[in-house]
Formats: structure tokens, C-alpha cells, sequence
């Protein structure tokens, strides 16, 4: 039988102190100790046993646990039983409160064999973030099967590539419970993809996926598209950093048109000009559900701004717009291709009525084209946050700006900063 413990603090005159950041009347009762690791420990343990563990007089070695005890449990109920003193650490229990309160873990390859295994049957742990040895994915993919509790994985980094990738889509058909998996960085390639595509076909618990910092080309983005059209359940999707190109840029145009569940979708660095921009336009002019678009450093020049512009003019969903480092700004003589560029935009936030946020940041504006901006700006309604960063704007920009902030009323953060450590993304 195991028994609950009440601990109070001591009144022995012993005047020693533990020169820790957490300060204990006496060394050897924990008074201080978090009630809920107490209380974990105290279900567990006999009052003999628990009067050991508290009273630091010996680590637990010895110490038989009951078989029900969660997995996870275990793991972390005989780390603070072999070094008990920890438990006076400032962060002495802070892995306990990640697994135990916050309901998530982070480990690295060492940790993941035992880990994986655990996570088998515990009905705890919420979300995962992972390294792995290569050898090792094989049992990540059964833990996928068969666990119940998982809502988060971030495999980022792992180098799991398209053998990877394609074991990953046989467990996420059978997966019912995961919500959001990050797979950047893995070196997956349009064959890797088109197994993750099929796999989002049928899968119906997945709500977001990363698949950031890969090698996916154009092929991979059309598969993606296929899946678009179909899925019902994903509301976001990052490919920022891959090679999707005007050709992926058109099949994933083709598929807003269509989707209707998707409220996010990040497209940065993936080499998509005017021609994919308009076609991106086109599918922003009919869809219905995005809310945010990030297409951060694109090459982005006036034909495909003006696209843009014109369906924001019209767009009634859209609320967050990234276009920082895009080329608003090609030189020439009399720089006439930038100014018109940022006029088009200045045109479309006169009329849009949904768009509340816009980084237009590294983007060469110069003071003429604020001068637009603040037009727009003397009239706009919902705008919120406007990101001028890293432009060449100065004292003459500025007093355009200053003018419509007399006179605008919704606007809350403006930022013209050219401190490149000051630097925030969208995405």
C-alpha cells in the first residue's frame, strides 16, 4: 500500500543553509519542493520510502515501483531517486515540469531509443521535439502507429531524406492523434514529398505541416497541390526555403482555387517571379479562406506587384501579407519601375478592407514612395502594422508618414528602423 506524505517545514535549530537560489530552512527536509513533484512522488512510494527520498539520506537504488506507473513516469521518478539533491536546484525539476506540465519533451539522439520505446503506451506526453540517429527512425515510425496521445512532433534536422520521409506517410495514415508535424531541414526531395502528399490525402488529423529548408521542386509542389484540393483538414502549410519556382508557384495557385480549409501558407525563398506571383494573384482573387501568405524574398518585380495588388483590391480574407526583400525596387535612370510598384500597392490598401498587417521591409522605398503609402494610409480602416524596415527613407518620408498618422485611426505599430539586429520575420 503507498501512502501520501504532508510535509512541514522543520523547527530543528541546525543552522545550516543551502546556498542555492531556493532557500530551505534545514538541508534535510525539502519544504520547498514543488507540490506536484511531491505529490507524483508520494502516489508511487511508501511513507519509509518517501521519508529516505526527502530526507536525502540515501539515493533509491533500491526502491521496487509499482507496474502501473506511466512510462514516462518511470524515467523521470528514478532520475530524481538516484540524485535527489538536484530537487534543491533552481532547475532541478525543470525537465519533470516540461514532461509532466507542460506536457512536452525535448531529447536528443542519445535519449531517443529508451524514449521511443516509452512512448509505446505512455498517455501523457503531448509534443515532441527529437534528434535521431538514422538507425533510429524505424522506431520512431512504430511509435507513430501506435501512440495515442501525440499532438506535436518537430523532426527538424534529422537528415531523414526520402527513405525517411516515405516510412513517416505509412505511419500517419494509421496516425489518429497527431495535429502538427515540422519535418525543415531533412533534405526530403519531390519523391519524398509525393509519399507525404499521398499520405495527406487520407490522414485527417493533421492541421499544419513544415517542410522548410527541403529540396522540393517544382514536381513536389504540384503533388502538393493535388493534395490541396482534396484534404479537408489542413489550415497551414510551410515551404518556405525550397525551389518551388513560377512552375510549383502555378499548381499551387491552381489548388487555393479550390481549397477551402487552408488559412496559412508560407512560400519565402523559393525563386518565384512575376509569372508565379500572377498566378498566386489570380488564386487570391477567388479563395476564400487564407488569412496569411509569406512570399519574403522572391524576385518579385512591378508586373508581378501589380498582380498583387489588384487582388488585394478585391480579396476579402486576407489579413496578414509578407513581402519583405521581394525587388519592389529595380534601378534604372529615374528609378520609375520602384515607384510604381510601391503606387500599386498604395492603390490597393486604399480599397481592401480585411488586410491588417504588411511588411513591405528591405524593399529600396525611398521618400516619394511613402508619400504614396501615406496616402493610402489617410484612408485605410483596418490596417494595423506596417513594416518599413531596412528602406531609404528619410526626414522628408518621415513627414509624409507623420501627416497621415494625424489623421489615421486604426494603425497601432508602424516601424522604419534600419537596424538590421533589430530584424523580425512574419514567419
Amino acid at each position: 500500500m503507498y501512502h501520501q506524505l504532508t510535509l512541514s517545514k522543520s523547527t530543528d535549530t541546525d543552522t545550516r543553509v543551502m546556498k542555492r537560489q531556493r532557500v530551505f530552512q534545514h538541508p534535510n527536509v525539502m519544504a520547498a519542493l514543488p507540490d506536484a513533484l511531491i505529490q507524483m512522488i508520494s502516489d508511487y512510494l511508501d511513507a519509509e520510502s518517501m521519508t529516505r527520498f526527502l530526507t536525502l539520506s540515501k539515493p533509491l537504488y533500491d526502491v521496487t515501483l509499482p507496474p502501473n506507473i506511466p512510462p514516462l513516469r518511470i524515467r523521470y521518478l528514478r532520475e530524481f531517486m538516484t540524485y535527489p539533491r538536484r530537487a534543491f536546484e533552481t532547475n532541478g525539476y525543470e525537465i519533470l515540469d516540461r514532461a509532466y506540465k507542460d506536457h512536452s519533451l525535448t531529447i536528443d539522439a542519445r535519449q531517443a531509443p529508451p524514449i521511443l520505446e516509452m512512448l509505446k503506451t505512455d498517455k501523457t506526453l503531448q509534443t515532441l521535439n527529437i534528434r535521431l540517429h538514422p538507425e533510429n527512425m524505424q522506431q520512431l515510425v512504430e511509435m507513430l502507429k501506435v501512440n495515442t496521445t501525440l499532438t506535436t512532433i518537430h523532426l527538424n534536422e534529422n537528415d531523414i531524406r526520402n527513405e525517411g520521409a516515405k516510412d513517416l506517410a505509412e505511419a500517419l495514415k494509421v496516425n489518429t492523434t497527431l495535429t502538427e508535424i515540422s519535418l525543415g531541414s531533412n533534405n526530403i526531395e519531390d519523391e519524398g514529398v509525393k509519399d507525404l502528399a499521398e499520405m495527406l490525402k487520407v490522414n485527417e488529423t493533421l492541421t499544419e505541416i513544415s517542410l522548410k529548408g527541403n529540396n522540393i521542386g517544382p514536381q513536389g509542389a504540384k503533388d502538393l497541390a493535388e493534395m490541396l484540393k482534396v484534404n479537408e483538414t489542413l489550415t497551414t502549410i510551410h515551404l518556405n526555403e525550397n525551389d518551388i519556382r513560377n512552375e510549383g508557384a502555378k499548381h499551387l495557385a491552381e489548388a487555393l482555387k479550390a481549397n477551402t480549409t487552408l488559412t496559412k501558407i508560407g512560400l519565402n525563398e523559393n525563386i518565384i517571379g512575376d509569372e508565379g506571383a500572377k498566378h498566386i494573384a489570380e488564386a487570391l482573387k477567388v479563395n476564400e479562406t487564407l488569412t496569411e501568405i509569406s512570399l519574403k524574398d522572391n524576385d518579385i518585380f512591378e508586373e508581378g506587384v501589380k498582380h498583387l495588388a489588384e487582388a488585394l483590391k478585391v480579396n476579402t480574407t486576407l489579413i496578414k501579407i509578407n513581402l519583405f526583400n521581394i525587388g519592389l525596387f529595380i534601378f534604372n535612370l529615374d528609378n520609375i519601375i520602384g515607384h510604381y510598384c510601391v503606387k500599386h500597392l498604395a492603390e490597393a490598401l486604399k480599397i481592401n478592407i480585411t488586410l491588417t498587417e504588411i511588411n513591405l521591409g528591405r524593399n529600396d522605398i525611398e521618400d516619394e514612395d511613402v508619400k504614396h503609402l501615406a496616402e493610402a494610409l489617410k484612408v485605410n480602416k483596418v490596417l494595423k502594422i506596417i513594416n518599413l524596415r531596412f528602406n531609404n527613407i528619410g526626414p522628408e518620408g518621415a513627414k509624409h508618414l507623420a501627416e497621415a498618422l494625424k489623421v489615421n485611426t486604426t494603425l497601432t505599430k508602424i516601424n522604419v528602423c534600419h537596424d538590421v539586429s533589430s530584424q523580425t520575420r512574419m514567419y
